[in-house]
């Protein structure tokens, strides 16, 4: 860190120096952060050569693309509710209080001790 400087591990013989030797870094780092602000720059201007030149053309194939995206998770979503409604009508069975804890029914319920179903249940 820039604090390296200040903080007593340079004497004052080999200040200067060590404060260099940072101070290059920094110098580094700056140069760096300006060529990714260069490609930055470049990129945009990229993109609104491509908006220009195919912009419209794009504007139909987005639409494709986000429609079929909305279908697919209005279908993922139904899926998921009913799997919701299922899993809720089956505890609701459970709840009636036909059947213990260990989803034993007595006669009146659908299962039996093995928790299979019995001849006079409904399946």
């Amino acid at each position: 860190s820039m604090d390296h400087c200040h903080d007593g591990s340079c004497d004052t013989h080999h200040h200067d120096s060590c404060c260099d030797h940072e101070h290059d870094d920094f110098y580094s780092q700056l140069i760096e952060m300006a060529d990714e602000a260069w490609m930055e720059v470049l990129k945009c201007k990229i993109k609104d050569q491509i908006k220009t030149q195919s912009g419209a053309h794009l504007d139909e194939l987005a639409k494709i693309v986000s429609d079929a995206n909305h279908h697919r998770w209005k279908h993922k979503m139904e899926v998921r509710q009913g799997a919701g409604d299922y899993r809720e009508k089956v505890r609701n069975f459970f709840n009636q209080g036909n059947c213990d804890n260990q989803g034993n029914c007595d006669n009146q319920g659908n299962f039996n001790n093995q928790g299979n179903f019995n001849n006079q249940g409904k399946q």
